[in-house]
């Protein structure tokens, strides 16, 4: 009888050994995808563009500016000087108000003396570099969790595979059961344990696979990359993927 058992887990094992997994993409593929649209570094960007902003604006109120304002008039009548000849010159028409008059205005501001707006400008460099330090903060955090979800999301796969792999043993061992009940070898009970096993494994594979998909949605929320889980690949080649990610390293901060 155990020789028996030993050779259908066995031929679970060979079988199930075959069983695919996922086509996931590499690691950096959602690390670049959380650096360009993740929304906790979109945001951190958006921070520091205001206060980018918010320094410049300080600035402009403490450096010199030139306005210039024209304006042009309409007049109804048409207002006209004449001037007498002299020294043998011709006699001389001025106009002081003529029909169409334009007139230009330019004003200059030169600030001399503001302490409080230089130190508004200084407050506002600060918090711009304060908002650049946090870019960088929240690159590291985001790169962190995406490696964490990544790890957790091939631990869930490998874990289905595991499951599935229970399973067949616990199909195989049922049907193994069954025929020495049927042989008169085993007793009810011994078959009612068989049963219960294989749905036990079945209610392990459900929740692994869900806890795939969990963690397949909480890495597209942070990277707004989908998994891959169409593609089948081997098992060998995602021992391989979990081997470069040992290996693997977070790309600089730009």
């Amino acid at each position: 009888m155990a020789a028996r058992i030993s050779t259908a887990l066995l031929s679970a094992l060979v079988v199930s050994a075959a069983l695919p997994a996922y086509a996931l993409q590499p690691l950096d593929v959602f690390v670049a995808g959380g650096r360009a649209k993740g929304p906790d570094n979109l945001e951190a960007v958006a921070n520091r563009d205001v206060t980018d902003a918010q320094a410049g604006v300080a600035l402009g109120r403490v450096l010199p500016g030139v306005s210039a304002r024209g304006t042009y008039t309409r007049n109804q009548y048409e207002s006209t000087v004449q001037l007498p000849a002299e020294m043998g010159m011709p006699a001389e028409t001025v106009t002081i108000t003529p029909n169409d008059q334009l007139d230009l205005f330019l004003t200059a501001n030169v600030t001399l003396v503001d302490l409080a707006g230089f130190w508004r400008v200084k407050s506002a460099r600060l918090g711009h570099e304060a908002a650049e330090r946090n870019v960088e903060a929240t690159l590291l955090a985001v790169d962190a969790q995406v490696v964490q979800d990544y790890y957790q999301l091939v631990a869930n796969i490998a874990l289905v595979q595991q499951a599935i792999i229970s399973l067949n043993v616990a199909k195989e061992s049922y049907n193994l059961t069954d025929a020495q009940l049927k042989a008169g070898r085993v007793a009810e009970l011994d078959l009612e344990r068989a049963r219960a096993e294989v749905e036990r494994n079945v209610q392990q594979v459900t929740e692994a696979e869900l806890q795939v998909s969990l963690a397949a949605t909480s890495l597209e929320t942070l990277t707004s990359v989908k998994p891959d889980l169409s593609q089948p690949v081997t098992i060998d080649e995602m021992y391989w993927r979990i081997r470069s990610i040992w290996s693997w390293s977070a790309p600089p901060i730009r």
